[in-house]
């Protein structure tokens, strides 16, 4: 099932490209019924895995096991990536249908491709992880369509200049990535995943190569002072590219970093995670202010979007079974939300060409339709109890608040900014006197409202009832958390020995 899920979008893309230039509406609808059965696909794959958890299996879907580069090339899934391949497969749709009808016919072949080829990379990180190169290929890899996305249907003149921008910040850590692989290779000689996660590696390698992998990690979520490229990439982008760079690119960033860098370096990770917190802590409240200051609203999106990353990522590095779940969980949470939000500000700027909120304002009253929805999803944005981020958040600061009370203080902060921020955006975008700019305009049309509702569903429906979730994400962190244990007990062991014989 993997392997269809990965190659079906390639597939189609193939077909798309022979097809003649005026068959807009046919492409269209072949790429729909093509995301549509990926994201059929997708929920099967949730149902299959909750069965196999029941039978008490970890790894599920294990495929295309052959040699690779002195390893081998596995694919498969645990509860860490299930819900990060559905949230891919639910995104995509939802990115098609917001441009149904905004992109040219002359460049929507290539506009579609762009999107299937992006659904079958991404989902290929998340199930082809367990092989270094293959991971590194694929994580790279994405910056092709991203970069066409944002230069040819960027907003503003100076899309190329944003495009470069993540053009360049992406090949700089990947530079660093591409040394930290050189030094595996030459210490262990195989990219394996099972194997490195074992392996042992000098004080100082061990260091370096943890360093080159944050390097281009940082670049991706982004943390601070990387994330200059972030907010300048989503004001040129057009609305679904605003929408892949926060629900899905993100979020590779995070997967790579719980994967291969606290996995395969945990001796190192316990020295340098403090380092790492206080950053992700000075982005938490850095980015809560700047976006207090913000006029346009997918700036604001951007910076809020960035602090919710870095609480992420707090909770990733808490060394606590609870948090590191909640965080687990807040990736798909900030995916339907974030996705929701940008589309909401495409629709509004499809509508009345601009984002500035002070031409916006008096929304509710003229167009009620579309103060609904930015009040649900504003809402959600600040984890009101009933949504999946209530429940994401609590968990995260419930483990942290164990492991260490001042960072889980430092970062409740944030929260409290970003509900702040938040309400005020809301209540100037909503309610006042409405503005000369938005009066005569039709409001949501059924298309649009279809497509928001099925973002916020899922939001609402697990933030009332989260156990599938749990259910299938504790299992494999119990055994990651487990492994990792025993990781370190034997490289101390190991370096305990040397010690002993050195004397």
């Amino acid at each position: 099932m993997l392997t269809w899920i990965i190659l079906l979008p390639l597939l189609v893309v193939v077909v798309i490209a022979v097809l003649p230039q005026n068959q807009g509406k046919l492409m269209m609808a072949i790429a729909w019924h093509c995301v549509g059965l990926g994201y059929s696909l997708g929920i099967l794959l949730v149902i299959k895995y909750s069965q196999a958890y029941v039978c008490g299996e970890i790894w599920y879907f294990v495929e295309l096991e052959r040699d690779w580069l002195n390893g081998s090339l596995i694919a498969g899934v645990d509860g860490i990536s299930i819900f990060l391949i559905w949230l891919t497969l639910a995104i995509i749709p939802v990115c098609i249908l917001a441009s149904w009808e905004t992109v040219a016919e002359s460049r929507l072949k290539l506009f579609i491709s762009c999107y299937l080829v992006l659904e079958s990379v991404i989902i290929a990180v998340f199930t082809c992880c367990w092989d270094l190169f293959m991971f590194y290929f694929v994580f790279e890899f994405v910056l092709i369509p991203m970069y066409l996305m944002i230069g040819i249907w960027g907003s503003k003149k100076t899309r190329m200049i944003s495009a470069y921008q993540l053009f360049f910040y992406t090949l700089v850590g990947s530079f660093f990535m591409l040394l930290a692989m050189w030094l595996i290779s030459y210490s262990s000689g195989t990219f394996c995943y099972f194997f490195l996660s074992g392996s042992t590696f000098s004080n100082l390698r061990e260091m370096i190569i943890w360093l080159c992998f944050l390097a281009a990690f940082a670049t991706k979520i982004p943390m601070f002072p990387l994330h200059i490229w972030l907010p300048e990439a989503h004001v040129e982008a057009s609305t679904t590219g605003s929408v892949i760079l926060a629900a899905l690119l993100l979020k590779l960033g995070t997967y790579g970093f719980l994967r291969w860098v606290l996995t395969m370096m945990p001796v190192a990770s316990h020295q340098l995670i403090p380092l790492i917190l206080t950053f992700a802590l000075v982005a938490i409240v850095f980015t809560s202010f700047t976006t207090s200051r913000q006029v346009d609203l997918k700036k604001i999106l951007a910076y809020s979007s960035c602090g919710h990353m870095n609480l992420l990522i707090v909770g990733l590095l808490s060394s606590n079974l609870t948090a590191i779940a909640g965080s687990i969980i807040m990736h798909i949470s900030h995916g339907f939300v974030s996705a929701g939000l940008f589309i909401f500000v495409g629709q509004l700027y499809e509508r009345f060409y601009t984002r500035n909120i002070k031409y916006l304002r008096g929304l509710a009253s003229p167009l009620p339709l579309f103060g609904t929805v930015f009040l649900l999803f504003t809402l959600a944005n600040i984890s009101v109890p009933g949504s999946l981020n209530f429940i994401a958040e609590i968990m995260v600061f419930i483990g942290t608040f164990t492991k260490n009370t001042w960072v889980a203080s430092l970062a409740a902060t944030g929260v409290f900014l970003g509900a702040t921020y938040s309400l005020w955006l809301a209540t100037r975008v909503l309610f006042g006197s409405v503005s000369l700019y938005i009066q005569g305009f039709n409001d949501m049309n059924m298309r649009e409202l279809v497509n928001q509702f099925s973002l916020i569903v899922p939001v609402a429906l697990f933030g009332f009832y989260p156990q599938p979730m749990c259910w299938c994400i504790f299992p494999s962190l119990h055994f990651w958390l487990i492994h990792l244990a025993i990781v370190q007990a034997d490289r101390c062991c190991v370096s305990y020995d040397s010690r002993c014989k050195n004397s």
